[in-house]
């Protein structure tokens, strides 16, 4: 794992997403129904898969969503929804960001990091906090190989 939290500047992103409440073992699920989704309406992801948490909790669970970013048409054009799934804008922001290398159940680590880093910092959370999942179980990694970047987005 690397232990620096770095500020970033994260671009805009169109993503399709799926909005529910539910554990950690829905979330690869979810994103394969998303993927299917985008296949079958002929469109392209751009970048890896990510989740972002409205709230959480370890055992329990929470409201989230999984996202895929999405490459517009050649037209430049996106749909307002695919395969039932709505299309939104992640806007521009400015995030703290972790890269984590390792199973997720080490996540808390970095979770822990952010947390102190936007306390130090006297800085406040700007939208729910992200995980991108850089390298994982779709690229045929094993769990020691992954690499998760935990974003804080936030506001001064």
């Amino acid at each position: 794992m690397t232990d620096e939290v770095d500020i970033e500047a994260v671009a805009e992103q169109y993503v399709v997403t799926d909005r529910a409440p539910g554990t950690a073992r829905d979330i690869g699920p979810r994103l394969e129904a998303l993927a299917a989704a985008v296949a079958a309406a002929g469109l392209t992801t751009s970048g890896p898969p990510l989740a972002r948490f409205y709230t959480w909790d370890p055992v329990a669970g929470g409201d989230f969503d999984v996202c895929l970013a999405l490459l517009p048409a050649p037209d430049g054009a996106l749909p307002d929804e695919v395969g039932g799934y709505p299309v939104e804008v992640i806007p521009f922001q400015h995030a703290l960001v972790m890269r984590h290398a390792g199973t997720y159940d080490g996540l808390a680590t970095a979770y822990a990091a952010l947390d102190d880093t936007l306390s130090a910092l006297g800085y406040a959370l700007a939208g729910p906090p992200c995980e991108v999942y850089v390298r994982g179980p779709r690229d045929g990694a094993a769990p020691a190989e992954f690499v998760t970047e935990v974003r804080y987005p936030y506001a001064r």
